[in-house]
C-alpha cells in the first residue's frame, strides 16, 4: 500500500496544470510526522512525501534549462550519446564541461550542419552554438517533443555556428565506456551482412537505433515488435536467468553452502554490466532494479509475497527519478 501511495502522489504532480511552489511544500512537510503517528494515515504520509519528493526534483530539472532569447555561447564538452546522421546535418547531445555563462544547462541537443569528420560517441567538442529554450509540437495523442526533451535532461536545444573536434583532450571513465560501446556496434554492424541488418542487430543488442530509417519503424510497427529494440525486461531478465543458472549449476558441483548467494552475485554482476552496455535507458534501469530486488530475495531465501517485490521496486524507481512515470 505504501509504494501505491507513494505512486498516487508522484502521478498527482503530473496531473497539476501548474508546479506547486517549492516555499509551499514547507506545510506539507509539517504534516507527515502528523500522519506517521497514526497507523491508518501512514499511507497518506508516503503519498505526501512521493508529492514532495516529485515537485523538488521538477524544479530542479526546470532550473537547468535555457531560458534567455537566443544567444551564441561558446562552449566545451564531450559527445554522450550516438549521434544521428542525415546527409545535411548531425543531431548530438552534448554534456557541457566549460561554458562561457553560468546559464548554459548541462546538456544539450544540438544540429551541426556540414559537420566535420570525427563526431563520433565520447568525442571532445570546443564550439560556438546558438542556444534556445527547450519547445516543440504537441498535437492530441501525438509526440510530445518538449516532453520528451524534459525527461531527456535537455536544457536548450539549437545549432553550431562554428567549432572543433578536440582529439588531445582528457576523457572520462563515462566517455571510455561511451567509446566501448561506439567500438561494440561498430563490430556488430560490419559483421552483418547489409546496412539494414547492421542496424537492427545493433538495436537488438545494444538498444541503440541510430542506424534506423523509417522503413525500419514501420516494419517494427506492423509487426507489433517495436518493443524488442528498446532494451528492457526481456532482454535483461535473460542475461541474469541465464548466469545465475549457469553458476549455480558449478557452485552446486563444488560449494553446495553457498551456491544461491554466488549464483545470485553473478547474475547482479550480469545485469548491471548489460544494462550498462545499453546505456542505462530509463527502461533499462527500472527492469535491473526489479532483477537486484528479485535477486535479494532469492538470495535471502525468505518466503516473501511478489507484490512486495514489486513495491520495493517501485519506491526505488520513483526515489531514483521521480520523472520516469512520464514515459
Amino acid at each position: 500500500m505504501l509504494a501505491t501511495a507513494a505512486l498516487l502522489g508522484n502521478l498527482g504532480v503530473h496531473a497539476l496544470p501548474e508546479l506547486l511552489p517549492l516555499g509551499a511544500l514547507a506545510a506539507l512537510a509539517l504534516l507527515v510526522p502528523i500522519l506517521l503517528r497514526f497507523a491508518g494515515t501512514r499511507w497518506l504520509a508516503c503519498a505526501v512525501v512521493g508529492f514532495a519528493w516529485t515537485v523538488v526534483c521538477a524544479h530542479v530539472q526546470l532550473a537547468d534549462r535555457w531560458s534567455a532569447p537566443q544567444a551564441d555561447v561558446a562552449v566545451s564538452g564531450w559527445i554522450d550519446d550516438f549521434p544521428t546522421r542525415a546527409p545535411d546535418r548531425t543531431v548530438f547531445s552534448l554534456t557541457v564541461v566549460e561554458p562561457e555563462a553560468p546559464a548554459v544547462p548541462r546538456r544539450l541537443r544540438l544540429s551541426w550542419y556540414d559537420a566535420p569528420e570525427g563526431l563520433e560517441p565520447g568525442a571532445h567538442l570546443e564550439i560556438v552554438a546558438r542556444l534556445r529554450s527547450p519547445r516543440g509540437l504537441m498535437n492530441p495523442d501525438g509526440f510530445d517533443y518538449e516532453q520528451w526533451l524534459f525527461i531527456e535532461g535537455f536544457g536548450a536545444t539549437g545549432y553550431v555556428r562554428s567549432g572543433r573536434v578536440v582529439a588531445e583532450a582528457p576523457r572520462a571513465l563515462a566517455q571510455r565506456w561511451l567509446k566501448l560501446r561506439a567500438a561494440l556496434a561498430a563490430r556488430i554492424d560490419a559483421a552483418a551482412q547489409d546496412p539494414s541488418g547492421g542496424a537492427l542487430l545493433v538495436a537488438l543488442s545494444l538498444g541503440e537505433r541510430y542506424g534506423f530509417t523509417e522503413q525500419h519503424w514501420t516494419d517494427l510497427r506492423r509487426t507489433g515488435t517495436s518493443h524488442l529494440v528498446s532494451i528492457s525486461g526481456l532482454h535483461i531478465s535473460l542475461i541474469a536467468v541465464l548466469v545465475f543458472w549457469v553458476v549455480r549449476g558449478v557452485c552446486l558441483l563444488v560449494i553446495v553452502r553457498y551456491a544461491f548467494g554466488i549464483a545470485a552475485l553473478a547474475s547482479a554482476a550480469a545485469a548491471f554490466v548489460y544494462t550498462a552496455l545499453a546505456g542505462f535507458d530509463v527502461p533499462a534501469q527500472r527492469s535491473l532494479i526489479m532483477v537486484l530486488v528479485a535477486l535479494a530475495i532469492v538470495a535471502s531465501r525468505r518466503i516473501t509475497s511478489s507484490f512486495h517485490g514489486i513495491a520495493a521496486a517501485l519506491l526505488i524507481v520513483l526515489a531514483g527519478d521521480p520523472l520516469a512515470t512520464l514515459i
